[in-house]
């Protein structure tokens, strides 16, 4: 598709990115199921980390708590979002850290 072709709502495999439209191209049998990439967890408030309760290279399921913070006096836990393997962490507990 290019850029300006009205896109079908319907087409699961339409895309609009910074006002621009396309269309994906059709996966092939010999394309990888999945692309390996990296996703951030990040700190959803302000806050001061109370545990980190995984570890490098441990796996994770999407819904997995990850860390808890305390901000205003309450515990919040953070979780993943998608499944992969934790390859770095930022953060400790004691730490104070911030929203983006």
């Amino acid at each position: 598709m290019t850029a300006g072709t009205k896109v079908d709502a319907d087409d699961p495999l339409a895309v609009l990115a910074y006002g621009r439209e396309f269309r994906a191209a059709e996966p092939t049998g010999d394309a990888p199921a999945a692309i390996e990439g990296e996703a951030l967890v990040a700190a959803p408030l302000q806050g001061t980390v109370v545990s980190i309760d995984v570890a490098e290279g441990d796996a994770v399921a999407p819904g997995r708590c990850v860390a808890v913070m305390e901000s205003m006096k309450m515990e919040h836990e953070v979780h993943a979002d998608i499944a992969g393997i934790v390859r770095r962490v930022h953060a400790r507990a004691g730490d104070t850290v911030y929203a983006p």
